[in-house]
Protein backbone atom coordinates (compact mmCIF):
# COMPACT_ATOMS: atom_id res chain seq x y z
CA UNK A 1 0.00 0.00 0.00
CA UNK A 2 2.62 2.23 1.09
CA UNK A 3 4.52 1.98 -2.50
CA UNK A 4 1.43 2.93 -4.52
CA UNK A 5 0.69 5.94 -2.30
CA UNK A 6 4.17 6.94 -2.83
CA UNK A 7 4.03 6.65 -6.48
CA UNK A 8 0.77 8.81 -6.70
CA UNK A 9 1.57 11.71 -4.34
CA UNK A 10 5.27 11.81 -4.70
CA UNK A 11 6.75 10.47 -7.81
CA UNK A 12 3.99 11.40 -10.50
CA UNK A 13 4.26 14.84 -8.97
CA UNK A 14 8.44 15.30 -8.88
CA UNK A 15 8.03 13.29 -12.79
CA UNK A 16 5.59 16.56 -13.64
CA UNK A 17 7.97 19.22 -11.85
CA UNK A 18 11.07 17.50 -13.62
CA UNK A 19 9.07 18.21 -16.89
CA UNK A 20 7.96 21.44 -16.03
CA UNK A 21 11.67 22.50 -15.18
CA UNK A 22 12.51 21.48 -18.79
CA UNK A 23 10.35 23.38 -20.37
CA UNK A 24 10.01 26.69 -18.73
CA UNK A 25 12.89 29.11 -19.15
CA UNK A 26 11.27 32.27 -18.56
CA UNK A 27 9.53 33.36 -15.17
CA UNK A 28 6.71 34.68 -16.73
CA UNK A 29 5.88 31.35 -18.65
CA UNK A 30 6.65 29.62 -15.20
CA UNK A 31 4.19 32.35 -13.44
CA UNK A 32 1.60 31.43 -15.89
CA UNK A 33 1.57 27.60 -15.88
CA UNK A 34 1.60 27.56 -11.72
CA UNK A 35 -1.71 30.07 -11.94
CA UNK A 36 -2.79 27.06 -14.67
CA UNK A 37 -1.93 24.29 -12.70
CA UNK A 38 -3.84 26.07 -9.29
CA UNK A 39 -6.71 26.57 -11.84
CA UNK A 40 -7.11 22.81 -12.18
CA UNK A 41 -6.73 21.90 -8.83
CA UNK A 42 -9.46 23.76 -8.30
CA UNK A 43 -12.14 22.15 -10.84
CA UNK A 44 -10.15 18.31 -9.35
CA UNK A 45 -13.30 17.77 -6.98
CA UNK A 46 -15.82 17.68 -10.01
CA UNK A 47 -13.66 15.35 -12.31
CA UNK A 48 -14.05 11.18 -11.92
CA UNK A 49 -12.05 9.74 -9.68
CA UNK A 50 -9.00 8.00 -11.70
CA UNK A 51 -8.45 11.63 -13.31
CA UNK A 52 -8.87 13.34 -10.24
CA UNK A 53 -6.45 11.45 -8.01
CA UNK A 54 -3.70 11.06 -10.89
CA UNK A 55 -4.33 14.89 -12.09
CA UNK A 56 -4.73 16.68 -9.02
CA UNK A 57 -1.17 14.80 -8.55
CA UNK A 58 0.43 15.45 -11.82
CA UNK A 59 -1.24 19.19 -11.42
CA UNK A 60 -0.10 20.05 -8.05
CA UNK A 61 3.50 18.66 -9.04
CA UNK A 62 3.26 21.64 -11.78
CA UNK A 63 2.46 24.43 -9.27
CA UNK A 64 4.87 23.93 -6.77
CA UNK A 65 7.75 23.47 -9.21
CA UNK A 66 6.87 26.33 -11.17
CA UNK A 67 6.38 28.21 -8.02
CA UNK A 68 9.61 27.51 -7.65
CA UNK A 69 11.12 28.73 -11.23
CA UNK A 70 9.16 31.77 -10.65
CA UNK A 71 11.63 32.64 -7.46
CA UNK A 72 14.73 31.18 -9.45
CA UNK A 73 14.03 32.36 -12.55
CA UNK A 74 13.70 35.93 -10.73
CA UNK A 75 16.94 35.74 -9.47
CA UNK A 76 18.86 34.28 -12.14
CA UNK A 77 17.17 34.13 -15.76
CA UNK A 78 19.78 32.33 -17.07
CA UNK A 79 19.43 28.88 -15.25
CA UNK A 80 20.49 25.76 -17.18
CA UNK A 81 18.39 23.57 -17.79
CA UNK A 82 19.49 21.08 -15.79
CA UNK A 83 19.48 23.30 -12.65
CA UNK A 84 15.61 24.48 -13.38
CA UNK A 85 14.85 20.69 -13.63
CA UNK A 86 16.53 20.02 -9.94
CA UNK A 87 15.19 22.84 -8.61
CA UNK A 88 11.75 22.26 -9.37
CA UNK A 89 12.03 18.14 -8.15
CA UNK A 90 13.71 18.89 -5.29
CA UNK A 91 10.52 21.61 -4.75
CA UNK A 92 7.84 18.99 -5.37
CA UNK A 93 9.43 16.42 -3.49
CA UNK A 94 9.59 18.27 -0.19
CA UNK A 95 6.52 19.47 0.23
CA UNK A 96 4.86 16.13 -1.28
CA UNK A 97 6.63 14.22 0.62
CA UNK A 98 6.11 16.62 3.82
CA UNK A 99 2.40 16.23 2.91
CA UNK A 100 2.56 12.50 2.87
CA UNK A 101 4.30 11.73 6.42
CA UNK A 102 1.63 14.49 8.11
CA UNK A 103 -1.52 12.72 6.08
CA UNK A 104 -0.86 9.22 6.40
CA UNK A 105 2.16 9.12 9.58
CA UNK A 106 4.47 6.50 7.78
CA UNK A 107 6.68 6.13 4.78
Amino acid sequence: MTSSVSFIFVVLPCISAVIAGMLLFDWRLAAATACGAIGLLFIAPKMPDAVRVFGSSIMSGVAVGSLALVVVLLIRPTTAKWSRMTIAMLAAFGVHYFHLILTVGTV
